[in-house]
């Protein structure tokens, strides 16, 4: 088999000179339309159907809200004028007022102390004078600077301030200072000390003993060292304590005779006990000790710190008063919650109700909620989480709903029964499709319903887009949308809800102009396999290439079989010609 290839050069020119043989002409100027979205001013990519509840506000007194089957409803008779503007309250719907009560609740803390967690510690002092209030100060307002204390920790907010340790009343302290000259009474006078008032409002209690006798112990007998250590961790990272400016430490016996009804607590210090600790149960702790322990601040700064951080983290804690409302039945909704709420009450979870005091690792006992309005509601349980739960058991019966009335509760703190999905916002997205067309180009926009854009078109609008190169851009106005000219819009024109650009798209087209079936003689057959290249002679030439092949005679009578094998592996318009040779001796 003998293949002849082909000797031709196929080369691009700018112009053609004789000779040549044109196959093909590439047009570079080739232009054509393309459209790109440039925004859509639709809030809504999904469709939302979504109730209105009683009392909500609008601006108008027709807004556009639909029914369950999207179809335009008349809401003017429910709708009531405001201050604000109008508000929907249906005609059909029963009003009435929840009970209302308060509450707070009183919790035993068990935190960890950490270095970054921030901590804000309330202190009072009361006493004859100042003594104490200025000794303290010097080691409170400004701690951090002094390099007393890490930054997160704080007294009064930091406040400098000695009047910050002297204005504070009682209920706000977590720890308040007595001066007593004994266990008893108030600095030298015969007033009382209630200490069970004092605790019944969980602020805890450091008592500064004038009287070393007062202690169970003598100064001028009992010798101690001014090296004290606590047992566990501490804030300073450190247990041992030394040169503490002490006059007198505690008797444990005598404190315990001193105050039979509190519980001493035990294993705080190795050896001398410089601050008694004692725990009325669910209600705070007491600290005694000698006065010098608070009149040398500067010098016990750490050991003062150390009972601030239990006090903080081991001691009890309450929320201020809480207002809620509770029903007979659980209310179905409540402001800004699209999901079923479920309760008779709001949700109260202790780690919410304390804010961020609690941390990860914190835990919290409760021991106390005392409500105001007890005999109308009471505690029903505690649930998972430290949930608290109420029931009401008193004041008067609320309504009844009816088959296929909803419950609401209110801003104005009533609830409401009323038919849920009667009434609903609606927001529906708005779909667009540009299609070309013989007689030009169209912009097919389907039905659209919003409720934030006053607008109930109900079919499908079709706009010609104009055959200008230039940004056009889809307006809504009334309820018609009309197609204009982004440089030629007004502010009158109406809403821009959607903004797109026609523009050119300059591509290279090639064009083939060889010409199938020319190029043979005038009495030859047609044969479509080849192409007239343009010559003017009208030179032949297959649509491939063409190929001999050259066999011995003696294999002409298996042409078919012959045939057969080379169209198996011949390319596709490839030409073959058959040649049989007799074979040379």
């Amino acid at each position: 088999m003998i293949i002849y290839p082909a000797q031709h050069k196929i080369i691009g020119e700018n112009e053609l000179s004789p000779g040549d043989i044109q196959l093909a002409y590439i047009d570079a100027n080739n232009i054509q339309k393309e459209y790109k979205v440039i925004n859509v001013n639709h809030k809504s990519s999904v469709e939302r159907l979504e109730s209105v509840y009683p009392y909500e506000g609008f601006d108008r007194p027709d807004p556009y809200l639909f029914d369950k089957n999207k179809n335009l409803v008349s809401v003017a008779p429910d709708m009531m004028r405001t201050e604000s503007g109008y508000a929907f309250f249906p005609a059909e719907a029963v009003e009435f007022s929840p009970e209302l009560f308060d509450f707070r609740v009183s919790v035993k803390k068990h935190f960890f102390y950490e270095s970054n967690r921030p901590v804000d510690i309330k202190v009072g002092v009361i006493e004859k004078d100042r003594v104490y209030a200025e000794s303290l100060i010097k080691i409170f307002g400004d701690a951090y600077r002094k390099n007393l204390i890490t930054s997160n920790f704080k007294v009064n907010s930091g406040d400098i301030k000695i009047e910050s340790l002297t204005n504070l009343s009682i209920e706000e302290c977590d720890l308040v200072f007595i001066e007593s000259n004994n266990t008893k009474t108030y600095w030298d006078s015969e007033e009382i000390i209630d200490f069970n008032e004092i605790l019944d409002d969980h602020t805890n209690i450091w008592l500064c003993i004038g009287d070393s006798n007062a202690l169970g112990v003598a100064e001028s007998y009992y010798e101690f060292s001014n090296d004290f250590t606590l047992i566990g961790n501490t804030i300073y990272g450190e247990n041992r304590f030394k040169d503490i400016k002490l006059d007198s430490c505690i008797n444990e016996n005598e404190i315990q005779k001193a105050f039979p009804d509190f519980e001493y607590i035990e294993n705080v210090y190795l050896y001398d006990v410089p601050v008694a600790i004692l725990h009325k149960k669910d209600k705070g702790f007491l600290f005694v000790s000698h006065k010098s322990a608070v009149l040398n601040a500067e010098k016990n700064y750490k050991l003062i710190y150390e009972i601030l951080n239990y006090v903080y983290t081991q001691g009890y804690s309450r929320t201020k008063w809480i207002s809620g409302w509770i029903t007979d039945h659980p209310v179905d909704y409540i402001p800004r919650r699209e999901s079923i709420f479920g309760r008779n009450h709001e949700q109260y979870l202790i780690d919410e109700l304390l804010g961020s005091r609690l941390h990860d690792g914190d835990t919290v006992t409760i021991v106390n909620i005392k409500i105001v309005q007890d005999d109308k509601v009471s505690l029903k349980g505690i649930g998972t989480s430290n949930e608290i739960f109420f029931e009401k058991i008193g004041g008067e019966k609320d309504p009844e709903k009816s088959t296929g009335q909803r419950s609401y509760y209110t801003t104005r703190r009533t609830v409401i029964l009323y038919t849920e999905n009667a009434v609903n916002r609606l927001e529906t997205p708005l779909k667009f499709s540009i299609k070309a067309t013989s007689k030009g180009d169209y912009i097919h926009i389907d039905e659209f319903k919003s409720t934030s854009l006053e607008t109930n078109i109900t079919e499908k609008t079709v706009l010609r887009i104009p055959d200008t190169f230039a940004t056009y851009c889809i307006v809504l106005k009334e309820n018609i949308f009309t197609i204009k000219r982004l440089d030629h819009l007004n502010e009158s024109d109406g809403y821009v809800i959607l903004v797109f650009e026609l523009r050119k798209k300059s591509s290279i087209k090639s064009h083939d102009v060889r010409v199938p079936g020319g190029g043979l003689p005038e009495k030859s057959e047609g044969n479509y396999n080849l192409f007239d290249i343009g010559h003017v002679k009208g030179r032949p030439y297959r649509r491939g290439g063409t190929m001999v092949i050259e066999l011995p005679k003696r294999l002409q009578e298996f042409e078919s079989y012959i045939r057969n094998a080379v169209e198996r592996h011949i390319v596709s318009g490839e030409h073959y010609i058959l040649v049989y040779k007799e074979q040379e001796a």
